[in-house]
């Protein structure tokens, strides 16, 4: 990663469309993440993708929603970087992996306490029409051993008369990751905030067994099931 002002310090992740870095930026010597999406591999739509995604996290504000700090791009290397707060614990899905090979059960208040602060987060959300279509516990970003906060806010959409309950929006578009999604999406179905918390039940369940609630050996068998 070469950007003025920051100094890379490691790789947090890689993906079809970049990395996510994690620097350390200069001027105020504070770690960040920066995830820097390579504009090169992304067709129109997976561009207006991403600009949603900086649109979203910069409208956004809560204790429990990753904060946003900037987002630029740098044209001779063709990137976009999009800067937001580093969660230094990691994610709840490589928390609940360390503690299954442990065999080391989440206790029962922490339990309560993460999915108090997923909830708050999504009523932020959900209370300005965002739906995130993609809560999962690899998305829910651990601060503090008492604080995890929802982020990559990718593929969330924005339901805009979602206030006007007697003409709501409805979402179609069929996306998100299997083992989470709601039966309306699978059916392919308008829908709205809901899945969201069909998602978060799903990740209660995970939180709780460290497995699945509805498993299958092929997408068409997990959506039977």
């Amino acid at each position: 990663m070469k950007i003025s002002g920051f100094k890379q310090e490691k790789v947090l992740g890689e993906g079809s469309y970049g990395k996510v870095y994690k620097p350390r930026r200069l001027n105020d010597n504070q770690i960040y993440a920066i995830k820097a999406i390579d504009l090169n591999k992304l067709d129109y739509k997976e561009i207006e993708d991403a600009v949603n995604e900086i649109r979203l996290m910069a409208s956004v504000t809560s204790p429990f929603i990753i904060s946003f700090y900037e987002a630029f791009a740098v044209e001779d290397q063709k990137r976009l970087y999009i800067v937001t707060e580093y969660a230094k614990i990691g994610d709840l899905r490589h928390l609940i992996e360390r503690r299954k090979l442990r065999n080391l059960p989440l206790q029962e208040e922490q339990i309560w306490q993460f999915l108090l602060e997923i909830l708050e987060g999504l009523r932020i959300l959900h209370s300005c029409g965002v739906v995130h279509r993609d809560l999962k516990s690899a998305n829910i970003l651990i601060s503090a051993p008492d604080l995890v906060k929802i982020g990559d806010l990718g593929i969330a959409t924005v339901l805009h008369n979602h206030k006007t309950s007697l003409s709501k929006e409805m979402a179609k578009t069929q996306i998100g990751t299997p083992l989470y999604l709601a039966p309306e999406i699978w059916k392919k179905c308008p829908y709205d905030q809901k899945c969201d918390m069909w998602s978060l039940g799903v990740l209660l369940y995970e939180m709780m067994t460290f497995t699945f609630p509805f498993l299958g050996r092929t997408q068409n068998e997990l959506q039977r099931r």
